[in-house]
């Protein structure tokens, strides 16, 4: 009997052990093993993050992270598209910190390169000439960029030419208006730093000194003639013939002006109409020019004067800062209402009838600005359009 009661002791003894046992494995599997093994995860992100983070510290975020930075900053429209045209080369070459130096140093030396860039000035003075061979037109120059070019500064540009020539510039009205596409240089719409090419023809009959005629026909043919140096650096091509600059404008190379192509001469005069002996060494040029100066010759000419559009980005930047002045301009007017109505102003009914009428105009223009903000296509035109409205936005505040 007592062995019996010591059996039934032991086994309980047991069974309690093993469901102490059992209660604590239960622990360890579900409340503590998962805590240790989050502990463990923790701190194994912790090492990856500091690790990444040591990473960016001295050399900065993958090719892949700055693609998706990009993504999520659409601030600037000429930003976020010129970053959607860096490659992954460019980026690892340019961007990367591969040397020994820390990443702000990196950095640092990196504006400091960029500035001395910005600021040397045989590449500004190429910027200057660069933008005179293809000038961004625009019906008006309203900030006075001097790489834009109007209706009124290309009228003014076919003039000096003529006049520059003798070629009586008052002969024939220069009428801007039909402006063709360069289909080979039609900008892609996807593409927001694109921009088209126009060519703007010119017909014209000029008759005068053959010498006046020549250096006009050389002015045309050598005009933005540029050639490459060992280097691949470009070199504007120098006058040494003409040996005149443009009429009214300031004294640089002549042939450092916009972009012109003759597309046709055609004249029923004889060039060389006398029978002289050409000197050993003498160009046709000069040989005509030495025997025929003061001869008169008639020729028919067209040409094409070529011109940019404006990029896209411009167009839709432009296009956001009318919208945000249409809303201001409404708002202020609305609230003008506002005060009149609620007596805490008092206006003449002449004043309340001009801020009644200029809120009708607003809200009449406001399904223009709507459907130009949802145009994607054909932004050359949706520019003039923004740009009318630009004006009357203008008018309509001036009258606040």
């Amino acid at each position: 009997m007592e062995q019996v009661k010591k059996f039934n002791l032991a086994l309980n003894s047991i069974i309690f052990q093993i469901i102490v046992f059992s209660i604590f494995v239960i622990l360890i599997s579900f409340l503590i093993y998962p805590k240790i093994q989050w502990f463990e995860n923790e701190k194994s992100d912790i090492g990856t993050k500091i690790d990444k983070y040591e990473e960016v510290r001295n050399k900065w975020i993958s090719y892949e992270d700055f693609q998706e930075l990009n993504e999520a900053n659409q601030d600037s429209q000429y930003t976020a598209n010129l970053i959607k045209k860096i490659d992954k080369e460019f980026y690892e070459k340019n961007f990367i910190n591969n040397g020994k130096i820390d990443y702000t140093s990196f950095y640092n030396k990196k504006v400091t390169e960029i500035n001395n860039l910005k600021n040397n000035s045989e590449i500004k003075s190429f910027q200057d000439k660069f933008w005179n061979i293809l000038p961004i037109y625009v019906e008006t120059n309203t900030k006075n960029e001097n790489w834009v070019i109007t209706d009124l500064t290309l009228a003014t540009y076919i003039e000096s030419i003529l006049h520059t020539f003798s070629l009586n510039p008052w002969s024939k009205k220069i009428e801007l208006w039909n402006f063709e596409l360069v289909e080979t240089y039609k900008a892609e719409e996807e593409n927001f730093l694109d921009s088209s090419i126009f060519y703007f023809p010119y017909k014209l009959t000029v008759e005068w000194y053959k010498s006046d005629i020549l250096d006009f026909l050389l002015f045309l043919e050598n005009v933005w003639t540029v050639k490459t140096d060992t280097n691949w650096q470009i070199q504007l091509n120098s006058d040494t013939v003409i040996n005149k600059t443009l009429d009214w404008y300031e004294n640089w190379n002549i042939l450092n002006n916009e972009l012109i192509d003759i597309v046709s001469i055609s004249t029923s005069d004889n060039l060389d109409s006398k029978v002289w002996s050409k000197l050993d060494n003498e160009s046709y040029v000069d040989y005509i020019k030495r025997t025929q100066w003061n001869d008169e010759i008639s020729l028919d000419i067209e040409l094409r004067f070529y011109l940019k559009g404006m990029p896209n980005y411009k167009v839709l930047e432009y296009i956001t800062k009318v919208s945000d002045k249409y809303e201001k301009i409404k708002n202020e007017y609305e609230s003008a209402k506002a005060d009149y109505e609620n007596k805490k102003t008092t206006i003449t009914n002449e004043q309340k009838k001009k801020i009644d009428d200029w809120l009708k105009i607003l809200n009449e223009l406001w399904p223009t600005i709507l459907k130009i903000k949802k145009e994607k296509t054909d932004l050359e035109k949706v520019y003039t359009d923004i740009i009318n409205i630009d004006k009357n936005l203008d008018y309509i505040n001036s009258n606040l």
